[in-house]
């Protein structure tokens, strides 16, 4: 079976061997032959479109689990975020809790404004203070240079104290015009119903984390970030859990993060897909929407189970 890694194999990449599992290439033209050069040079810009690209058009049977973006990628987005600058602006979030004894992710999706191309992303980070160090050690990962650095806020304890995040959220709405926040609905029934208390009755919206609720918003993100259209302001953190990401494939192509195959931590960009699904869904206070003229003419099943919380 063709391997990446194989000196004696072919290469899939390699348009001579196309022909190989593409038997009729030489009676469908070039059309076909430019289709496939199309789909291989996708591929090589998007290693999450590897897998997808070697099974359907050259027979190759590979793994579910595929790396992501690159590192060149993603620090082609590293355009500065101003925090300051951003006072008063729409905004969007996305909340992965992940568990309490680990990395906690809000992250705000501001949408472009007039004269802008890209989406800026602000993120908050927490750890529990008390097991730092053992992490660092542990993971070697430098969680205490990022906290004395302000990347990643430490909770006193050995767990992550929720009311740090409730307090932010609650900075972040009097800074921001924060609309709504995306969410796990899994084990979030607790922290969910305080932050309707704080932002009412539509602030939280629950996305479930199967292939039905992320594949789209996961295919969005990756989208806007080879096209240049995310602005991320080199956040070490993130970025660093940006290298870490596995995607898990479904026999359909679709692509979600796998947390469990993932190197390491994620939970940044979990929420920053979520906050990005939720900025891309909403239609902008001064634009106008087709329902304005011509009505509703049907309704589409909605697979986030709103469970009172849109």
């Amino acid at each position: 079976m063709p391997q990446d890694d194989c000196l004696d194999c072919d290469d899939w990449r390699d348009e001579a061997v196309w022909e190989k599992a593409n038997p009729n290439l030489q009676y469908l033209g070039e059309p076909f032959r430019d289709y496939l050069r199309r789909q291989v040079e996708e591929a090589k810009q998007m290693p999450g479109q590897v897998n997808i690209v070697k099974r359907l058009n050259f027979c190759i049977w590979t793994e579910s689990l595929t790396k992501w973006i690159g590192s060149e990628t993603w620090s082609a987005c590293g355009f500065p975020v101003d925090a300051a600058a951003l006072r008063g602006r729409t905004c969007y979030g996305g909340l992965d809790l992940s568990t309490t004894l680990d990395v906690t992710a809000l992250v705000l999706a501001f949408p472009p404004a007039a004269g802008e191309s890209r989406y800026q992303l602000l993120c908050r980070f927490f750890i529990p203070k008390d097991n730092i160090l053992q992490r660092v050690k542990r993971d070697r990962v430098p969680y205490d240079v990022w906290v004395r650095q302000g990347w990643i806020t430490a909770t006193p304890g050995n767990v992550v104290d929720y009311n740090f995040i409730l307090e932010q959220v609650k900075k972040d709405l009097e800074a921001f015009d924060l609309r709504d926040i995306g969410f796990d609905r899994w084990g979030s029934a607790k922290i969910a119903q305080d932050l309707l208390e704080i932002g009412g009755d539509n602030f939280v919206v629950q996305i479930g984390q199967g292939f039905a609720s992320m594949a789209s918003p996961t295919k969005e993100f990756e989208r806007l970030i080879h096209s240049k259209e995310i602005a991320h302001g080199n956040n070490p953190v993130l970025s660093w859990m940006i290298s870490n990401v596995v995607m898990r494939q479904d026999p359909a192509g679709n692509i979600k993060p796998d947390k469990d195959k993932s190197t390491e931590k994620i939970d940044g960009v979990v929420a920053a897909i979520m906050a990005i699904d939720r900025a891309t869904r909403s239609k902008p206070d001064d634009s106008d929407s087709i329902y304005d003229t011509r009505g509703i003419l049907m309704l589409e099943p909605d697979d986030r189970a709103p469970l009172g919380w849109r």
